[in-house]
């Protein structure tokens, strides 16, 4: 039996949301130390839940594992992916510019929206939205609390909730 635990999520290879959390957590502390900006991407798959009732839930599998590998693609050394939860990830991304982040998303988003998946019925495509939290802004709003995990992860969850209520396929940065 191994030592080390359990951190990848078993569908995609990409870490698994308890570590995810883990990492997140780590990263604010270094961020803290640092000075610098950390920015948490959370992308859900725009009506998911239609993949696996219309095509199959191999189709709906194939589908979390291409955008996994999509997202992991072009990763910096510094930039971590994980699995949240269903059809929903996060990308941490250290150290970049607002303006770097806002490349990155829309690139992802892009990215994601190019994929086809193969099923018995056509190809299953799908767009994402995402809602982004950095630490800078939240800091900002914040300056006597200290930033948390959780914290980041809910304002990233309300601007997800602004992507999807404006259409879908879209980034939304919280400010």
């Amino acid at each position: 039996m191994s030592a080390e635990p359990d951190i990848w999520d078993q569908l995609t290879g990409v870490l698994n949301g308890r570590q995810l959390v883990a990492t997140l957590e780590a990263q604010l502390e270094q961020a803290a130390r640092s000075g610098q900006d950390l920015h948490l991407l959370l992308l859900d798959l725009d009506h998911f839940a239609w993949v696996n009732l219309d095509h199959h839930y191999l189709a709906g599998d194939r589908m979390l594992i291409v955008v996994a590998a999509t997202l992991t693609a072009d990763l910096a050394a510094a930039d971590t992916v994980g699995r949240l939860r269903g059809g929903a990830f996060v990308v941490l991304l250290p150290g970049v510019t607002h303006e770097q982040m806002i490349t990155r998303a829309q690139a992802l988003r892009r990215a994601c929206a190019a994929i086809a998946v193969p099923s018995p019925t056509g190809p299953v495509r799908r767009t994402v939205s995402i809602g982004v939290s950095s630490l800078g802004a939240l800091q900002a709003r914040r300056p006597e609390q200290q930033v948390s995990a959780q914290a980041l992860l809910d304002v990233a969850e309300e601007a997800l909730y602004a992507a999807k209520e404006g259409g879908r396929d879209r980034v939304v940065v919280d400010r």
